[in-house]
């Protein structure tokens, strides 16, 4: 899995989570200083959905990545 987390409390939970579900994490990468990302989902009483993105960490990915960053193998 390649993904990037803030190393937040919920970061390292989902590491965590990610290890006892045997997700490999080699990819994985904690920003310091950086909120990891999340992404709300509201019911609304017509039955529609509203989703609030907070990018964090997901917004810090380098420009135009198109393939693994070497500094993360």
């Amino acid at each position: 899995m390649l993904v990037q987390l803030g190393d937040d409390d919920v970061g390292r939970s989902y590491i965590e989570y990610f290890k006892e579900s045997n997700v490999g994490v080699t990819h994985a990468k904690l920003l310091k200083n950086v909120d990891s990302g999340q992404a709300y989902i509201m019911s609304l009483k017509n039955g529609d959905n509203a989703i609030i993105i907070v990018g964090g960490a997901n917004a810090h990915y380098p420009d135009g990545m198109k393939e693994l960053d070497p500094s993360w193998v």
